[in-house]
Protein backbone atom coordinates (compact mmCIF):
# COMPACT_ATOMS: atom_id res chain seq x y z
CA UNK A 1 0.00 0.00 0.00
CA UNK A 2 2.91 2.11 1.21
CA UNK A 3 4.27 1.82 -2.86
CA UNK A 4 0.50 2.83 -4.07
CA UNK A 5 0.39 6.10 -2.14
CA UNK A 6 4.16 6.88 -3.18
CA UNK A 7 3.32 6.19 -7.09
CA UNK A 8 -0.01 8.30 -6.70
CA UNK A 9 2.06 11.61 -5.11
CA UNK A 10 4.73 11.09 -7.91
CA UNK A 11 2.25 10.64 -10.57
CA UNK A 12 0.24 14.13 -9.46
CA UNK A 13 4.33 15.79 -9.44
CA UNK A 14 5.07 14.22 -13.07
CA UNK A 15 1.61 15.54 -14.42
CA UNK A 16 2.75 18.87 -12.41
CA UNK A 17 5.86 19.13 -13.83
CA UNK A 18 5.39 17.68 -16.98
CA UNK A 19 2.79 20.50 -18.04
CA UNK A 20 5.22 23.27 -17.01
CA UNK A 21 8.01 21.92 -18.63
CA UNK A 22 5.94 21.31 -21.99
CA UNK A 23 4.43 24.73 -21.67
CA UNK A 24 8.01 26.32 -21.24
CA UNK A 25 9.80 24.21 -24.10
CA UNK A 26 7.24 23.25 -26.57
CA UNK A 27 3.52 24.06 -26.23
CA UNK A 28 0.45 26.43 -26.26
CA UNK A 29 0.12 27.50 -22.31
CA UNK A 30 -3.97 27.19 -22.81
CA UNK A 31 -3.52 23.93 -24.50
CA UNK A 32 -0.98 22.63 -21.84
CA UNK A 33 -3.63 23.35 -19.11
CA UNK A 34 -6.12 21.77 -20.53
CA UNK A 35 -4.21 18.45 -21.40
CA UNK A 36 -3.34 18.69 -17.76
CA UNK A 37 -6.75 19.19 -16.45
CA UNK A 38 -7.66 16.02 -18.68
CA UNK A 39 -4.74 13.90 -18.00
CA UNK A 40 -6.66 10.52 -17.60
CA UNK A 41 -4.47 8.61 -15.09
CA UNK A 42 -5.64 11.85 -12.94
CA UNK A 43 -9.08 11.60 -13.53
CA UNK A 44 -8.55 7.93 -12.46
CA UNK A 45 -6.87 8.41 -9.39
CA UNK A 46 -9.56 10.67 -8.31
CA UNK A 47 -12.71 8.49 -9.09
CA UNK A 48 -10.26 5.61 -7.60
CA UNK A 49 -10.36 7.24 -4.43
CA UNK A 50 -14.43 8.50 -4.49
CA UNK A 51 -15.15 4.70 -5.48
CA UNK A 52 -12.95 3.18 -2.55
CA UNK A 53 -13.83 5.97 -0.26
CA UNK A 54 -17.78 5.35 -0.73
CA UNK A 55 -17.29 1.73 -1.04
CA UNK A 56 -18.70 1.71 -4.91
CA UNK A 57 -18.72 -1.74 -6.67
CA UNK A 58 -17.74 -1.61 -10.02
CA UNK A 59 -19.73 -4.91 -11.03
CA UNK A 60 -18.52 -7.97 -13.00
CA UNK A 61 -18.98 -6.33 -16.76
CA UNK A 62 -16.37 -2.80 -16.04
CA UNK A 63 -14.24 -4.36 -13.73
CA UNK A 64 -13.47 -7.47 -16.23
CA UNK A 65 -13.53 -4.75 -19.08
CA UNK A 66 -10.74 -2.66 -17.34
CA UNK A 67 -9.06 -5.47 -16.78
CA UNK A 68 -8.57 -6.40 -19.78
CA UNK A 69 -7.82 -3.25 -20.64
CA UNK A 70 -5.03 -2.89 -18.28
CA UNK A 71 -3.42 -5.99 -19.33
CA UNK A 72 -3.05 -4.66 -23.04
CA UNK A 73 -1.39 -0.94 -21.79
CA UNK A 74 1.98 -1.75 -21.01
CA UNK A 75 2.41 -4.04 -24.63
CA UNK A 76 0.95 -1.49 -26.17
CA UNK A 77 3.21 1.38 -24.77
CA UNK A 78 6.31 -0.85 -25.10
CA UNK A 79 5.59 -1.42 -28.58
CA UNK A 80 5.15 2.37 -28.71
CA UNK A 81 9.20 2.42 -26.85
CA UNK A 82 10.19 -0.06 -29.55
CA UNK A 83 8.87 1.86 -32.71
CA UNK A 84 10.55 5.13 -31.23
CA UNK A 85 13.84 4.02 -30.78
CA UNK A 86 16.99 3.92 -32.54
CA UNK A 87 20.06 2.61 -31.49
CA UNK A 88 22.00 5.37 -33.39
CA UNK A 89 20.42 7.77 -31.21
CA UNK A 90 20.93 6.35 -28.03
CA UNK A 91 24.88 6.96 -28.98
CA UNK A 92 23.94 10.31 -29.98
CA UNK A 93 22.22 11.44 -27.54
CA UNK A 94 24.32 9.96 -24.89
CA UNK A 95 25.57 12.72 -22.65
CA UNK A 96 22.26 13.98 -22.11
CA UNK A 97 21.14 10.21 -21.60
CA UNK A 98 23.58 9.78 -19.07
CA UNK A 99 22.77 12.98 -17.01
CA UNK A 100 19.48 12.19 -17.10
CA UNK A 101 20.21 8.56 -16.25
CA UNK A 102 22.35 9.74 -13.16
CA UNK A 103 19.75 11.90 -11.78
CA UNK A 104 16.90 9.08 -11.61
CA UNK A 105 18.56 6.25 -10.77
CA UNK A 106 21.37 7.59 -8.43
CA UNK A 107 20.92 10.82 -7.39
CA UNK A 108 16.78 10.71 -6.62
CA UNK A 109 17.31 7.87 -4.10
CA UNK A 110 20.56 9.03 -2.82
CA UNK A 111 18.51 11.96 -1.72
CA UNK A 112 14.96 10.33 -0.67
CA UNK A 113 17.47 8.32 1.53
CA UNK A 114 19.45 11.71 2.58
CA UNK A 115 16.00 13.00 3.81
CA UNK A 116 14.23 10.05 5.28
CA UNK A 117 17.33 9.59 7.36
CA UNK A 118 17.49 13.49 8.50
CA UNK A 119 13.66 13.23 9.48
CA UNK A 120 14.43 9.41 11.18
CA UNK A 121 11.61 8.17 9.32
CA UNK A 122 12.62 3.75 9.15
CA UNK A 123 9.81 2.28 8.19
CA UNK A 124 9.09 0.51 5.25
CA UNK A 125 7.44 3.70 3.87
CA UNK A 126 11.25 4.42 3.89
CA UNK A 127 12.12 1.16 1.99
CA UNK A 128 9.72 1.33 -0.24
CA UNK A 129 10.51 5.29 -0.97
CA UNK A 130 13.93 4.57 -1.63
CA UNK A 131 13.08 1.88 -3.68
CA UNK A 132 10.33 3.47 -5.93
CA UNK A 133 12.82 6.52 -6.39
CA UNK A 134 15.50 4.48 -8.20
CA UNK A 135 12.75 2.80 -10.68
CA UNK A 136 13.45 3.48 -14.42
CA UNK A 137 12.05 6.51 -15.89
CA UNK A 138 8.06 6.01 -16.95
CA UNK A 139 6.44 5.56 -19.76
CA UNK A 140 4.21 8.41 -19.41
CA UNK A 141 7.26 10.71 -20.42
CA UNK A 142 7.58 9.02 -23.96
CA UNK A 143 3.65 9.63 -24.62
CA UNK A 144 4.21 13.36 -23.24
CA UNK A 145 6.89 13.53 -25.86
CA UNK A 146 5.48 12.29 -28.73
CA UNK A 147 1.76 14.30 -27.85
CA UNK A 148 4.33 17.59 -27.56
CA UNK A 149 6.50 16.83 -29.93
CA UNK A 150 9.41 16.98 -28.26
CA UNK A 151 12.94 14.76 -28.32
CA UNK A 152 11.29 12.04 -28.73
CA UNK A 153 14.53 10.24 -29.60
CA UNK A 154 16.24 11.50 -26.41
CA UNK A 155 13.07 10.52 -24.46
CA UNK A 156 13.01 6.70 -25.68
CA UNK A 157 16.88 5.90 -25.51
CA UNK A 158 16.51 7.38 -21.51
CA UNK A 159 13.54 4.89 -20.94
CA UNK A 160 15.55 2.10 -22.75
CA UNK A 161 19.03 2.65 -21.14
CA UNK A 162 17.06 3.12 -17.64
CA UNK A 163 15.07 0.19 -17.97
CA UNK A 164 18.31 -1.67 -18.43
CA UNK A 165 20.29 0.09 -15.94
CA UNK A 166 17.66 0.25 -13.04
CA UNK A 167 18.34 -3.91 -13.04
CA UNK A 168 21.94 -2.89 -11.47
CA UNK A 169 21.00 0.25 -9.17
CA UNK A 170 18.07 -0.99 -7.73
Amino acid sequence: ISSIFYDMSMALMFVLYAMILVGVFGGNKRQVIRDGLTFMPLWAVLFALIFNFFNIELGYVLETSLGYLSQATIPLIMLSLGLTLDLNSVKSNISDTAFILFTRLLFAPILILIIYKALDIQSLIYHVAVLDSAMPIAMNCLVLSINYDLDNELMASAIFLSTILCVVTL
